[in-house]
């Protein structure tokens, strides 16, 4: 059965464990002392836990190798550079280190600790700062390289290594976020890419530049990347690093409400989960930009979304809820039908208003649970399939008739 690390608004950490499809067990693993704050990010890899908070603090725990259950605190520091405007927009952790990054653009690397209890006074990390009124930073999957983007911030690929080490002068940045006060198509110190916006509308106008969401798609050995972000008005693009800096493809109106929250990739090809700024969660297929289902019955706007290896795609909203979805198949021909559509396999009511959820990792840890219900399902239909059909004529018709005959022939008194 899956299990799912979430975070809230009072900066408690819970596990939900799927023991049965019907049935979830909570459990609160880890709770603030002192004043609460929001836990705004969150990362799980390797049984390692990485979370960061409003009031600019961040935790790595241990997952592993725990008698009471309980993760073990590794180290902990405190993101000094984080004002009250500001907020962690992403964490990620992977065998070198922890990464966050703040809205303001700041950036922490983190070596992994080799003793249980180290402070920032004991953890050699480095810092580098990028433009700020930034909304989204992905790590990418070797790790080589970062992106980001943001209001007035256009998608740019940076190298992890020289980005911490080639520092640029403080006139080569400004506090609003230019890139640089010489021309703008000058890449920053260990800058790789940056995009180009999109062409002026019908009318010749600025398209204004707000991406709210991205992912990496696909990294290639040679260096180049395929990413794709979300934006304020609704559009999803695409960008391969060897073409160009313009989108490849530009699919527009795909957010129902405000423009795109969250992006997820799917474990098959072209496709992609995204939410809106209201419920609306949905599987997009980028073959074509085309909406293949959404996922009926949410009614709280989603805060976050989670997959797993198996058919299970978890989200969490502010209307309290956990719900578990499942996936399907995309359409083995572009533009074709999806043969069935995701729905929600099931849902737990949590205390608190959830902030970020993340899977723990365990292979097909989910499939129990899509095939138990798959069961259930089946068993149910063999009910209707083997119950008797009452066709016209027959007897038990014929009896119910004479019944009601005799019932209505009988009027009471008739005998005297």
């Amino acid at each position: 059965m899956p299990t799912f690390y979430a975070g809230d608004e009072l900066g408690q950490t819970k596990r939900i464990r799927w023991t049965s499809p019907d049935q979830s067990l909570v459990e609160t693993i880890f709770e603030r002392e002192g004043a609460k704050s929001a836990m705004q990010v969150m990362d799980l890899r390797s049984g390692m836990l990485l979370t960061g908070f409003a009031d600019g603090n961040a935790s790595l725990f241990s997952l592993q190798d725990s008698e009471s259950g309980k993760p073990t605190l590794i180290q902990e520091w405190k993101e000094s550079r984080l004002r009250s405007q500001h907020r962690y927009i992403r964490a990620t952790i992977n065998e070198k280190g922890a990464y966050t990054c703040t809205s303001s653009g700041h950036v922490r690397f983190v070596p992994l600790a080799k003793n249980i209890g180290e402070t920032e006074e004991t953890i050699p990390s480095q810092v580098t700062s990028i433009p700020t009124r930034l909304c989204d930073f992905r790590l990418s999957p070797s790790g080589n390289s970062f992106a980001y983007g943001g209001e007035e911030v256009d998608l740019s690929v940076w190298d992890v290594d020289t980005a911490f080490t080639a520092r640029g002068s403080p006139a080569e940045t400004t506090v609003a976020g230019q890139k640089r006060k010489s021309k703008s198509s000058d890449l920053l110190p260990g800058e790789l890419w940056r995009a180009k916006n999109v062409p002026n509308d019908f009318l010749n106008l600025r398209q204004p530049v707000h991406i709210t969401s991205l992912l990496y798609l696909r990294e290639t050995t040679s260096g180049s990347n395929h990413l794709a972000t979300g934006t304020y008005s609704g559009s999803v693009r695409s960008y391969d690093t060897r073409a160009g800096k313009r989108p490849v493809t530009d699919w527009k109106s795909l957010a129902q409400k405000g423009g795109i929250k969250l992006m997820e990739k799917g474990h098959r090809e072209h496709e992609l989960f995204i939410a809106d700024m209201g419920s609306e969660l949905a599987a997009v297929d980028l073959r074509n930009g085309r909406k293949l289902y959404t996922y009926k019955g949410l009614s709280g706007s989603i805060s976050a979304i989670a997959l797993t290896s198996s058919r299970l795609l978890a989200s969490t909203s502010l209307d309290r809820l956990l719900r578990i979805h499942t996936t399907t198949d995309l359409p083995l021909k572009d533009g074709g039908a999806v043969e069935e559509k995701g729905q929600i396999l099931d849902q737990t009511f949590l205390k608190s208003i959830p902030t970020v959820i993340c899977w723990d990792g365990e292979v097909n840890s989910g499939d129990d649970l899509v095939s138990q219900r798959r069961d259930d399902g089946e068993a149910d239909d063999d009910i209707w399939t083997n119950m008797p059909a009452i066709e016209e004529g027959s007897d038990l018709e014929t009896t119910g008739k004479h019944s009601k005959r005799r019932k209505a022939s009988h009027v009471p008194g008739s005998d005297q």
